[in-house]
């Protein structure tokens, strides 16, 4: 039996522990499921953030996205909670819409990916 279960907490609290106390990892299946968990996720974070970046995104259209590039929907929930979306229902007959929140101070906006400025020079003859 899965040990989180028997105790009534979840495996997040568990691995914690385990690491607070300095057991180790566990080994096997459930070790290589949390590795491709975490690339799942790392991809999914870096999709979420791209297609959010310059404005809301209707869900459906994010969860296709998503599907198409070999996104599982628990990755990308995990994406979504990694970077705080938040969840609005559009006023345009869109549905519900993802947005990226937007940052607090001038630190969050470092990890922000940004739109590419363009310098314009005229030239008066």
């Amino acid at each position: 039996m899965d040990l989180a279960r028997l105790a009534g907490v979840s495996a997040d609290t568990i691995n914690r522990a385990r690491a607070a106390l300095g057991l180790p990892e566990p080994h096997g299946r459930h070790a290589r499921d949390r590795e491709r968990l975490a690339a799942g996720t790392e991809h999914a974070v870096t999709f979420l953030r791209s297609c959010l970046s310059l404005h809301p995104v209707p869900a459906s259209e994010v969860e296709e996205r998503a599907s198409r590039s070999g996104i599982g929907s628990r990755a990308l929930e995990i994406a979504r909670n990694v970077l705080k979306v938040r969840v609005e229902r559009s006023g345009d007959g869109q549905g519900v819409c993802y947005y990226l929140p937007k940052p607090e101070s001038l630190d969050d906006c470092q990890s922000t990916p940004r739109a590419p400025s363009i310098q314009v020079t005229v030239l008066v003859a």
